[in-house]
């Protein structure tokens, strides 16, 4: 449930970015044509979608990167060192948020069914990736602060913010544009991906008398349906505070249960306690956004 929320959500997300380059369809029609055509991808079969997540990938790669050094060289120390009022309790407030950007990550769980040697690639490609991605993320915003004026924020999006502070640069403002877009449908292309997977494994490891007749290609045709009632159904942003904090317990209650295991090492134990440490901050976060 807390997944089609999430995927409802990013799925709106999907339509409004897409109205702004195609305006003569609602945000409501191109988020439900973004969804079909992504269960598409997924439906064609992971040759399809592993091509397209290589097109995402880059074209949010070198958005984040030009941007990144163009920031940089724009950099001043007075800037990125200037103190601000409330940084704790601005950090708390923006924590689920930033939770919620890294909840793509979901998707390498669906993984195991088309790696060689799950156990050991599987963990140590999201460890990579999400090592990388939080570098670049921190480099880019790092890059942002330092070369942006406070001032020029306000309730701007980033690329009307890039805009106004360094006007030299006329393109950059399309280049975030379609960093952002492709970040949103790139996330939204995985989840439905990992979804359907998942799905797939719940129900053929059921004991209902049909499993037999399931498929990667009807989950996906499901988790899609599912998706576009959840798209039409939500429209409170606090559905982000919402999912971190449901799937959030859902990690911890799954770590939680891997404390029964007695084969498990030191090592294993260690990361069991980090988890649920981390699920947890992110559960007492995400309560707090929701209460004030």
């Amino acid at each position: 449930m807390c997944s089609s929320d999430l995927l409802g959500f990013v799925a709106r997300q999907a339509g409004v970015w897409l109205h702004e380059i195609v305006p003569s369809l609602s945000s409501e029609t191109l988020c439900l044509l973004s969804i079909a055509v992504l269960a598409g991808f997924v439906y064609a079969g992971k040759n399809v979608s592993a091509f397209w997540q290589y097109v995402y990938s880059i074209v949010i790669f070198l958005g984040i990167t030009i941007t990144t050094v163009l920031c940089f060289t724009h950099f001043k120390g007075e800037l990125f060192f200037k103190e601000q009022k409330e940084e704790a309790l601005s950090l708390v407030m923006i924590t689920p948020v930033l939770l919620f950007s890294f909840l793509g990550f979901e998707s390498i769980s669906s993984l195991y069914a088309i790696v060689k040697n799950p156990r050991k690639n599987v963990l140590l490609g999201g460890m990579i990736g999400v090592a990388c991605v939080g570098a670049l993320y921190v480099a880019f915003s790092s890059a942002i602060i330092g070369a942006v004026e406070s001032s020029c924020f306000g309730n701007l999006s980033l690329a009307s913010v890039l805009k106004k502070a360094l006007p030299q640069y006329t393109f950059l403002p399309t280049l975030i544009y379609f960093g952002g877009l492709f970040a949103i449908l790139g996330t939204l292309h995985s989840m439905i991906w990992s979804v359907s997977v998942l799905l797939l494994d719940v129900l053929q490891k059921g004991k209902t008398s049909w499993k037999k007749g399931v498929s990667t290609r009807r989950t996906t045709i499901l988790s899609a349906c599912v998706i576009m009632l959840a798209s039409m159904t939500l429209r409170n942003e606090a559905i982000m505070h919402m999912t971190v904090l449901l799937i959030a317990t859902s990690y911890v209650l799954s770590i939680v249960a891997l404390f029964g295991e007695k084969s498990h090492r030191v090592w294993n134990r260690l990361v069991c306690i980090f988890g649920v440490l981390g699920g947890g901050l992110m559960v007492l976060f995400s309560i707090y956004s929701l209460l004030i």
